[in-house]
């Protein structure tokens, strides 16, 4: 009897995490597909800039490497937002000739979003000084 029981448990506990790994490899995927991959090895370019030339290929290969644990960690957030219906659905989005447009564009236009929402920023807070006074 005490073999049955262990052998549903550790046959549940596979398939959940048969399933989490399924979910997070979506998510993964789906997190790829929106231009993230180029944002982040960007950012190592630019981080790793004052690295030596002669330590910069174990520089890189140590950082890419790293990427690994940051996408497996923001799937957990993807995962926590959508169900893996919704991110199938994304998937195929991204997939689309406009979602492949809006992965490309997506940084340019956070930039300048960004950018707008700084200048907006300091008017609000211009204002609220007029109001301060």
């Amino acid at each position: 009897m005490k073999k049955i029981i262990l052998t549903l448990f550790f046959a549940i506990s596979f398939h959940i995490s048969a399933q989490q790994v399924s979910t997070d490899t979506k998510a993964i995927e789906l997190i790829k597909k929106t231009g993230a991959t180029e944002l982040f090895e960007s950012a190592i370019l630019q981080i790793g800039i004052s690295v030596p030339t002669e330590k910069k290929p174990q520089f890189l290969k140590e950082a890419n490497t790293s990427l690994d644990k940051l996408y497996s960690d923001i799937a957990e957030v993807y995962n926590a937002e959508f169900t893996p219906q919704e991110i199938d659905e994304l998937i195929v989005f991204y997939d689309s000739k406009l979602g492949k447009k809006l992965a490309k564009k997506q940084s340019a236009l956070s930039q300048k979003a960004m950018l707008i929402g700084q200048n907006w920023g300091m008017g609000v807070a211009e204002l609220a000084k007029t109001y301060s006074e």
